[in-house]
Order: structure tokens, then C-alpha cells, then sequence
């Protein structure tokens, strides 16, 4: 996405098509898991195509989209959405400026 606004300036639209391999990568078939139904609450109305966030064991949190509900497990896919897509692109660039340290340091930047 970054290589598709080197040299541009504000003010100006910029369309782009990124392939997968760039953006998001490909889909990872080992992104896949199955969970048993019994450790989902049983209140929690599963659904094709649900977003469920995950944490792990030391609290990293991980978003999975519900793909398919067994009568005994459920598969979860853990890939990025737009992964194996294609991104087409089309932007207006408003304004442009050069990230402070701080957020350099955290890899953001926000307005």
C-alpha cells in the first residue's frame, strides 16, 4: 500500500491494485482450526461467518470468523479477511505529514 504513495503529494488521487502477496498475503490453510461446541458459551448464538475474539494462554487477542458448525466441533478461520484478495484501491490524499517518533515507535499513526 506505502509503495503505491511514494512521490505523491496532497491533493492528489491515487488508484492502486495491490496484489495479495502484498497486502495481506495468501490464505494459510493452518489458520484453520477446529474448536469442540462444548467450549463456547451456551448462550452464544453460533452462526456462519460470526466474528469470535480469542485470547490465548498469555492473553494475546485474535479475531475468527466461523466457517462451519458441526454437531460436535466448530471451524474457526483465523485469517485476515482480505487474505488471498486482491486489493484495489482508490484514494484522495487530503494531507501529508511526517510521523512523530513516538508513533514511528509504535508502528501507527494516527490524526
Amino acid at each position: 500500500f506505502e509503495s503505491a504513495l511514494v512521490g505523491k503529494q496532497a491533493g492528489e488521487r491515487v488508484e492502486a491494485v495491490i496484489a495479495a502477496a502484498q497486502a495481506f498475503g495468501p490464505v494459510n490453510p493452518d489458520n484453520e482450526q477446529r474448536f469442540p461446541r462444548y467450549q463456547f458459551p451456551p448462550d452464544l448464538a453460533l452462526s456462519e461467518n460470526l466474528l469470535i475474539e480469542f485470547a490465548d494462554a498469555s492473553g494475546y487477542k485474535q479475531a475468527g470468523r466461523i466457517v462451519r458448525i458441526g454437531t460436535h466441533d466448530v471451524e474457526i478461520d483465523f485469517n485476515h479477511p482480505l487474505a488471498g484478495k486482491t486489493l484495489r484501491v482508490r484514494l484522495h490524499l487530503l494531507d501529508l505529514r511526517l510521523a512523530t517518533p513516538a508513533e514511528l515507535e509504535q508502528g501507527r499513526i494516527d490524526s
